[in-house]
């Protein structure tokens, strides 16, 4: 299964944290599934997470806006190909 996971927030306080220490764990456990983590470009640079079922799509889009929806619109299509 390919499970999209929304990191934008991940070099933030707080829910950042959250989903940085979450993640980490759930990679330890999990190989047979794969995890898209989608990060903001600026933030892609400072994030020391790898595994071999984890990949990273770069997206600008703020929360909220129309281009979040858009953009996250086209993401999710080219991830699960529908």
């Amino acid at each position: 299964m390919k499970i999209l996971i929304d990191g934008r927030g991940i070099k933030k306080t707080g829910i950042g944290r959250y989903i940085e220490k979450t993640l980490r764990e759930v990679l330890k456990l999990d190989k047979d599934n794969s995890y898209i983590l989608l990060v903001k470009s600026s933030d892609r640079k400072n994030i020391n997470i790898s595994a071999s079922n984890l990949s990273y799509v770069v997206t600008d889009a703020d929360w909220f806006g129309l281009k979040e929806q858009t953009e996250l619109y086209k993401v999710r299509r080219k991830i699960y190909n529908y």
